[in-house]
């Protein structure tokens, strides 16, 4: 039931989902009236599936009636995702339908993000009570959870992005999360040109290395927060392109730096996770840089 309402929670298609034999019929009315205020067209879809199946449909037909007529959203309309991070639940306002093109990239969530945020909710001592520094945030979503983890007490956490107009809508991920971004630090960071913060512990990153031609800028902003004192830099790889990561493992080298890889998921589709991964995500790596 829970993986259910975590799915449906994700948007993940519905062709993926899985309904079990046992519901907890409130349980599910109240995913779905809250789903339905959002995107009503997934609610519907779900329910031509829910109908197809043998289980009392009887709670949901008044629901069903009001999302009818509805009608899938535009590839440009954004929608509320909520991902499950290990029991913390983060609510993110993303475009999940677009999937690349120049200055889209943070319109949506990527998987190295999820498996950032996951990994990090199994090793919360690598961030405990230290300063972080987050490049390349786009939605939030790392850093959101890292605010909203019960277990984890931060000293500062510094969210940047190169993208000052992506910054500023970052507002609306954190008030649906009930979190007040004037009580953050949060303020756009260009790579090799921009001041990088001092004082950080550790310098996380997810899907940051996906064009070969910033990586040099990338590592530099790396290097120079290590130089700094930072302890360690943690990035959330997803291996798309092989000659690319070459080049990012090429280039830490080059810069004087050590590079480990902490953590590998070649499938993440078939990870016991309370998220979604598709079959078709690559490999995902987590880096660990170090002086």
């Amino acid at each position: 039931m829970d993986n259910l309402l975590n799915n449906l929670r994700q948007r993940i298609p519905i062709q993926e989902i899985s309904i079990p034999k046992e519901l907890s019929d409130d349980e599910l009315l109240n995913v779905l009236t809250e789903i339905s205020q959002e995107n009503p067209y997934y609610v519907k879809s779900f329910f031509n599936k829910l109908f197809r199946t043998d289980i009392d449909q009887d709670e949901f037909y008044e629901l069903f009636s009001e999302v009818i007529n509805s009608k899938p959203k535009q590839v440009t309309e954004t929608d509320i995702i909520t991902y499950n991070i290990n029991g913390v639940l983060v609510k993110i306002r993303e475009t999940p339908r677009i999937i690349s093109g120049s200055g889209t990239t943070g319109l949506r969530t990527w998987e190295a993000a999820l498996y950032l945020s996951l990994y990090l909710s199994n090793h919360l001592e690598l961030v405990q009570n230290g300063n972080v520094l987050e490049l390349g945030t786009g939605t939030g979503l790392v850093s959101l959870y890292l605010l909203k983890e019960p277990k984890l007490k931060l000293q500062d956490l510094i969210i940047t992005d190169g993208d000052s107009a992506l910054i500023e809508s970052l507002s609306h991920n954190f008030k649906l999360n009930d979190i007040s971004i004037a009580s953050v630090n949060c303020h756009s960071l260009w790579w090799g040109k921009d001041v990088v913060p001092s004082s950080i512990d550790t310098i996380i990153a997810a899907d940051v290395t996906y064009d070969a031609e910033v990586i040099p800028s990338l590592v530099k902003c790396i290097q120079t927060g290590l130089e700094q004192g930072a302890k360690q830099a943690l990035i959330a790889a997803t291996i798309r392109n092989e000659d690319t990561i070459k080049v990012f493992e090429e280039t830490i080298v080059q810069n004087g730096l050590n590079f480990t890889i902490e953590s590998r998921v070649r499938k993440p589709s078939e990870l016991d996770a309370t998220v979604w991964f598709s079959q078709l995500t690559q490999e995902i790596r987590i880096y660990k840089i170090t002086k």
